[in-house]
C-alpha cells in the first residue's frame, strides 16, 4: 500500500474538480476554504453510473460505510493518523 495525500490520482484530484464543475456536476461552496457540494446533475450522473454492472459493489457498500461511519474525508484522515500515527510520519508516495 502507498501513503498519498487523496488517493492514487493525486496529481489529477484538482483538475478533476474543475472538470466535474465544469461540467455542472458540483458546485464551489467554501468561500475561503475549499468545499464542493454535488448538483442535481452530479446526482442524476451518479446514480446512472451506480447502476452499471461494473459499479455495482461499490454503489452497494457505500450506503453501508454511511450508515456505520458517516465521516468526512477530515475526520477519517485524522482517525486514521490518530490509530496508525506511524502512517502520519510517512512520506507521501512512502509504502506502507
Amino acid at each position: 500500500m502507498i501513503r498519498y495525500r487523496y488517493g492514487p490520482w493525486d496529481d489529477r484530484y484538482y483538475p478533476m474538480l474543475g472538470a466535474l464543475v465544469g461540467r455542472g456536476m458540483l458546485v464551489f461552496t467554501g468561500g475561503r476554504s475549499f468545499a464542493v457540494r454535488v448538483t442535481e446533475l452530479g446526482r442524476k450522473v451518479a446514480s446512472q453510473i451506480a447502476e452499471l454492472p461494473e459499479w455495482q459493489r461499490t454503489a452497494v457498500r457505500i450506503p453501508v460505510l454511511r450508515e456505520h461511519l458517516n465521516l468526512t474525508g477530515e475526520q477519517l484522515k485524522n482517525m486514521i493518523y490518530e490509530h496508525l500515527d506511524e502512517v502520519a510520519a510517512l512520506p507521501q508516495g512512502a509504502e506502507i
